[in-house]
């Protein structure tokens, strides 16, 4: 595993170099998020394809300033892309993640041989209360919204606590601003339009984004398949890991490159 900055843009790769032979699949985190939430998706996927985890601008690695838009770390994407040396990729999202891919398919479906969304939606409302803790108390926000909203009921203690350890990591400032980015996030009446093989991965127990916003993803693109894990909540790719890179390596599996 090794982390180097892109084009600007901070990243995690699995194998020294990219290797154009292979396809290639790049991950978005989510709101606070970073790189490392997929370490063991980037490490297991790396043995048949060239697998990144990139570092969105502000969240630690690369850019120091983050993104108040969608849209301008849709760019932030674009340049990583760009940067790599490939024609396509298999854009993965989780979250505001998923938020952000599903805005690069339609801005840049050219660059993409498909996509792939973690329990996010076409619409993304943030609860004011959330505004204002952030502001208030962020540590508080960085510890008990994990453990309130994040995981499923039976997800170990110890994956919630390496999750919280990475969030407390992440700018106050930073992580507001991708909460205003996630709130005035509205592709309801133009998801429909991304034309590119998908698949959605749902938690039963997502309380953030809940089943019913992957049911609208699942509705509105055409042939895409909804997978949706019991016991498993808002995090899912760090709760069910073996299910998912499993999922994701048959669906990589069945892309021309």
């Amino acid at each position: 595993m090794k982390e180097i900055i892109i084009n600007g843009i901070g990243c995690m790769l699995g194998k020294d170099a990219i290797n154009p032979d292979r396809k290639t699949i790049v991950f978005v985190h989510g709101a606070g998020g970073s790189h490392r939430l997929w370490t063991v998706q980037v490490e297991h996927l790396s043995r048949k394809y060239n697998a990144v985890a990139i570092n969105l601008p502000g969240h630690g690695l690369g850019r120091a300033q983050g993104e108040t838009t969608i849209e301008g770390y849709v760019k932030a994407v674009r340049d990583l892309i760009e940067g790599l040396g490939v024609q396509k990729v298999v854009l993965a999202g989780a979250s505001m993640g998923g938020a952000i891919t599903q805005q690069f398919a339609l801005t840049y479906p050219e660059k993409l041989i498909a996509i792939i969304l973690f329990n996010t939606g076409a619409r993304m409302k943030v609860m004011p209360e959330i505004f204002d803790l952030i502001k208030k108390d962020f540590k508080t926000f960085a510890t008990m919204t994990p453990a309130e909203y994040t995981f499923a009921k039976t997800t170990p203690r110890e994956i919630i606590a390496s999750f919280i350890e990475e969030a407390v990591k992440r700018d106050p400032d930073v992580v507001y601003s991708d909460y205003q980015a996630c709130n005035t996030f509205n592709l309801l009446d133009r998801v429909a339009e991304i034309k590119l093989p998908c698949l959605i991965f749902s938690g039963a127990e997502d309380k953030l984004t809940v089943p019913k916003f992957q049911d609208f993803l699942h509705e509105k693109i055409a042939g895409s398949r909804l997978i949706r894990f019991e016991n498993a909540g808002h995090a899912l790719n760090l709760e069910k890991p073996e299910e998912v890179n499993k999922a994701i390596d048959e669906f990589l599996s069945s892309l021309p490159k």
